[in-house]
């Protein structure tokens, strides 16, 4: 995946959820151990990681519609397998 595509949808989350992901996917903290660092409950950690992830991928589609559009706008990679597919 691209990685400007990742931070670009990851621009888009709230200020929560980018925390969440940051503690239990990038530095790896537990459940506990990122409840410990947000001072939230686990079960807050549990959910915020939920929606997160599934605003990360609603947000990686959305920007990837852009991206088709906008190639397809202006002629370039139109012709690549993956244009308007989705």
């Amino acid at each position: 995946m691209d990685r400007q595509l990742v931070l670009s949808a990851l621009r888009t989350l709230s200020t929560e959820h980018r925390q969440v992901l940051f503690e239990c996917h990038l530095r790896g903290a537990s459940v506990a151990e990122a409840a410990v660092t947000l001072g939230v409950p686990p079960g807050t950690v549990k959910s915020r990681t939920h929606y997160a992830l599934h605003a990360l991928g609603q947000a990686i589609d959305a920007e990837r519609g852009r991206r088709e559009t906008t190639n397809v706008a202006t002629g370039s990679g139109a012709c690549s397998p993956t244009a308007n597919v989705r």
